[in-house]
């Protein structure tokens, strides 16, 4: 039997498709291993895989999540992750290599030990018909010359790689589009659009839609057949005046839509005349006025600049990481003073 490695990033949409193959591979007596984020990690053992975990947490997409921020993230994690990466691989000696179509490291991985490798499509095949969002196009132009700083930091981390790693093959821009001698497309021949200019090293599996651990909070009772699920992919954001076009488009062809609207909240979208899925255990919580807000400006919720980095710096002097850490510990002390306060005498610590 083989060892097979599968290397992803850290979203939903790439990583679900694959699990019935994992769990497929597993049960016909193959060992498989995942690289992944912590989020992923329970979903993932529950397939047989053996889960390795990428070094400093989770990785969260850019913010704001445009093609050229994607382009700056997916390289600078890329020379950030590779060492860790290599090393995992060199000790597991995986027969073959499957990394998803916008996961660079596992590509240089595969590259720098010499191990075939297969790239997992969970998107349509890019091509004439479907634009890959970081192809070279006036538009990946414009984007450039409005994003100065993220095209610089592009430029020092492919520079990195092509110092410390064999990165030969790699896209010189279009990192969602990593080919490989056999690529799995996660739909079929019949709905890639443009499928004859695809050659045999395209394979069209269908969808990938088992293996998953049920979610309690999903509430399934509620759907009305035909049910109809419909997601544009919305990474790059979601305009909410598309989504209830788009929502109320679709409504009379199913018993119950189903509309992935990503970040954007489906209360904005305003009154429709069919009723909206709000059953979310967060969107439960919105409703009974349990969340507060706490900003954390000028930080971004994403990226090189987010709350949770350690180099960008506040006026202050302090990091991002330091004015987060500092007001979570703040917020923490104010609940357990509040909890003291209210608790009945005997149940107060002695002081």
């Amino acid at each position: 039997m083989s060892t097979i490695a599968f290397l992803n990033i850290g979203m939903h949409g790439h990583v679900n498709p694959t699990l019935p193959v994992v769990a497929e591979l597993v049960r016909r007596g193959h060992t498989v291993t995942y690289h992944t984020s912590p989020a992923f990690r329970a979903e993932i053992e529950a397939t047989g895989a053996t889960v390795r975990l990428y070094p400093g947490g989770e990785q969260p997409l850019p913010d704001p999540p445009t093609p050229v921020t994607l382009l700056e993230s997916l390289a600078s994690t890329t020379v950030r992750l590779l060492p860790t990466v290599l090393d995992d691989l060199r000790r597991d000696r995986p027969d073959l290599i499957v990394h998803d179509s916008s996961c660079p490291w596992g590509a240089v991985a595969a590259r720098e030990l010499g191990v075939p490798a297969a790239s997992s499509f969970t998107t349509f095949a890019f091509g004439r018909h479907v634009a890959s969002p970081t192809g070279a196009s006036w538009d990946l132009l414009a984007g450039a010359w409005a994003q100065p700083r993220s095209v610089r930091g592009y430029v020092r981390s492919r520079r990195k790689l092509r110092r410390r790693f064999d990165a030969r093959g790699l896209p010189l821009v279009d990192l969602l589009n990593i080919r490989q001698p056999l690529n799995l497309v996660y739909t079929s021949r019949a709905f890639q659009p443009a499928v004859e200019d695809f050659d045999a090293s395209y394979r069209f599996v269908g969808p990938s839609i088992g293996a998953r651990p049920a979610d309690p909070s999903f509430q399934a009772d509620r759907l009305h057949d035909p049910v109809l699920y419909a997601s544009l992919g919305t990474v790059f954001g979601a305009d909410p005046k598309l989504l209830r076009t788009f929502a109320s488009a679709l409504a009379p062809l199913g018993g119950t839509v189903i509309v992935s609207t990503g970040q954007t909240d489906p209360d904005v979208l305003g009154p429709l005349r069919w009723r909206l899925l709000r059953g979310s255990g967060w969107n439960r919580a919105r409703r009974a006025g349990k969340i507060t807000v706490h900003r954390l400006d000028p930080a971004t919720h994403l990226g090189p600049h987010s709350y949770i980095s350690p180099e960008e710096r506040l006026p202050d002097g302090r990091s991002h990481l330091d004015r987060t850490t500092a007001t979570v510990i703040t917020l923490i002390r104010a609940r357990q003073d509040e909890a003291a306060t209210t608790a009945p005498a005997t149940d107060r610590p002695a002081p």
